[in-house]
């Protein structure tokens, strides 16, 4: 019953857009309209179910039992991460022939919408990833859950506040750091170089490059407390 609504909501779409007299530009507002909501998602999906993974197993001692097994903490870290993903991945597929569609009426250059998903998958990735170091440092677990869902707050929506002592000709660099602004940008501008005086990536690049970092950092950082069995 799922996929045939499905179904009916994926044709019903192509239809909308396969008008004669459709604006390319409303199209690109539709692409940005459902990246945004997907982030919103995001942002009310991931941050919980990372935030008390690690918390509940280590109050409940079943952490401390996967640590006598023979998984070492950094596959456990890694188990946890890649379901704590997949999210993001599976929800990207469902709405990929959508903003196929769409993207195609608003005449995106070849490698845009590509480009788009990797900046929503950076995003759920940085989000997990940051969810479970939080879950691994702080204790009780309703504790981690809100630090997960404040830091994912600011890290989404709070970065599109401008900071004055980042902003550089016009633009501020804060914004580079925000999922959100990465969207808009993708979808109703074109990316171009950040404003420095010798500009080394497009927005998108220095916000994947961030992202990479964070979730990096993050990961590490999880897979170091869990190996000593930090209990904070």
């Amino acid at each position: 019953m799922g996929a045939v609504a499905l179904a009916l909501v994926y044709q019903g779409w192509a239809l909308w857009f396969a008008a004669p007299d459709m604006n390319p530009w409303h199209a690109r507002s539709a692409v940005a309209l459902l990246a945004v909501l997907h982030l919103l998602l995001l942002t009310l999906w991931l941050p919980g179910p990372a935030a008390v993974s690690l918390a509940r197993d280590r109050e409940s001692g079943a952490l401390q039992a996967l640590l006598l097994t023979a998984l070492t903490p950094a596959q456990i870290v890694a188990a946890r991460w890649l379901v704590g993903t997949a999210p993001t991945a599976l929800s990207l597929v469902a709405l990929a022939p959508l903003l196929w569609i769409a993207g195609h009426a608003a005449r995106f250059p070849p490698g845009r919408l590509v480009l788009l998903a990797l900046v929503l998958l950076a995003a759920g990735a940085g989000i997990t990833a940051a969810s479970l170091w939080l879950s691994a440092r702080l204790r009780p677990a309703r504790v981690a859950v809100v630090a997960a869902y404040a830091l994912t707050a600011v890290g989404c929506w709070g970065t599109l506040v401008p900071f004055r002592p980042l902003e550089i000709r016009g633009e501020n660099l804060w914004w580079l750091l925000s999922p959100v602004f990465q969207v808009a940008w993708l979808c109703l501008a074109e990316p171009v170089g950040a404003p420095l005086v010798l500009p080394v990536l497009p927005e998108w690049g220095f916000f994947l490059a961030w992202t990479g970092i964070v979730t990096f950092l993050s990961l590490r950082g999880t897979i170091m407390l869990v190996a000593t069995g930090a209990d904070r």
